[in-house]
């Protein structure tokens, strides 16, 4: 399987985003309004350690979030907007509601599904190192980590680079597209190295700004986080909202585009 252009990939995600911005505030405003209300449950009730009941209380704004990228994949690759405007030919419009009906309601589920058990997991991984804490120096001595655990973790880092293409599947999902089909058109083991070189060049940016946006709202109380005013700490949940979405956007567009590259060089072979 040839692999795509990663630069090339990452920078069409980007230029969409850019070139489609006032498409895309109007697209995402639901979704980063469901995504601020789930935020405000989770503090309201004092859950921000609570990861497993928080991935729970975050399931709307999954749906919310697959429904606007599940739009947005149809944009890129069949040029439909949202909301649908009819053609006054009953038989056509019909035909395409139908398909875009069955795409959106695809892409949004197989999104949800895959962010909710991402998030589980996460959740899974914060819970147990909170419970075990940090091993003491006495029971690392007494207790070596064995050539075993090595082999394992080198396993599941091999397992999770693999698999990696799996997150994507709400793209082709979206557009009707076959999943065994899609999973044979990606082929083998190389094809995830393209694809995780394609989500950092889109993830890493935003995050840097995120982190250096956070670091300086919460620079004066360093010393003692739990004097942070409630008016801080909302502008922070509301940035970090619109972080995530502009990552999500700019990830999704950019291995759309990477994708469509693929499907190309399939066609061309």
């Amino acid at each position: 399987m040839a692999g795509f252009d990663i630069i090339d990939a990452a920078g069409n995600g980007y230029r969409t985003v850019w070139d489609e911005r006032a498409y895309l505030l109007r697209l995402a405003a639901v979704p980063v309004l469901i995504k601020l209300i789930c935020h405000v449950i989770v503090f309201s009730l004092g859950w921000q350690d609570q990861f497993f009941r928080q991935t729970l209380v975050m399931l709307p704004s999954f749906f919310a979030d697959g429904w606007m990228l599940a739009h947005v994949i149809r944009l890129i690759f069949l040029g439909q907007r949202w909301p649908y405007r009819p053609t006054g030919d009953e038989t056509k419009d019909m035909k395409t509601l139908e398909s875009r009906a069955r795409g959106i309601m695809a892409g949004t589920l197989t999104f949800t599904v895959i962010r909710f058990l991402l998030a589980g997991i996460m959740a899974l991984f914060l819970t147990s190192g909170q419970q075990s804490g940090p091993p003491s120096e006495t029971a690392a001595m007494q207790e070596p980590a064995g050539p075993g655990i090595a082999v394992m973790a080198i396993m599941l880092l091999i397992f999770s680079i693999w698999a990696f293409r799996f997150m994507w599947y709400y793209i082709p999902a979206a557009l009707n597209y076959p999943l065994r089909r899609f999973t044979a058109d990606l082929g083998g083991f190389k094809t995830s190295f393209y694809m995780i070189g394609t989500w950092l060049v889109g993830y890493v940016p935003i995050f840097f700004i995120l982190v250096m946006v956070s670091s300086t709202l919460l620079q004066p109380y360093k010393d003692d986080l739990s004097q942070i005013p409630v008016i801080t700490e909302f502008a922070l949940g509301l940035f970090n909202i619109a972080a995530d979405t502009l990552i999500v956007l700019i990830t999704t567009t950019g291995m759309a585009a990477g994708i469509r590259q693929l499907m190309q060089g399939n066609k061309k072979a």
